[in-house]
């Protein structure tokens, strides 16, 4: 289980951020792969991800690089 620091909050929302499960991942993984997903900004994700954080509410997703969270609002990535 990844751990996540309790003051990382979403910058759209303030919501708690909490490590994305694999499943999300996977899901999320293979729409990028199959249909492609857009992130906030209206730009395409690229590659998979291995790493994210998502809302408490599971509405968006932020990415981790290098074990880094970027946590710009217009590189949300929408989970619903």
């Amino acid at each position: 289980m990844r751990v996540v620091p309790s003051t990382l909050r979403c910058p759209l929302t303030g919501q708690p951020l909490v490590a994305a499960s694999d499943d999300i991942l996977r899901r999320l993984n293979t729409l990028i792969l199959t249909s492609g997903v857009k992130r906030r900004d209206g730009e395409d994700v690229k590659k998979p991800l291995s790493d994210g954080l998502a809302t408490a509410d599971g509405q968006w997703l932020y990415a981790l690089h290098d074990g880094i969270p970027v946590l710009i609002a217009p590189t949300a990535i929408p989970l619903t």
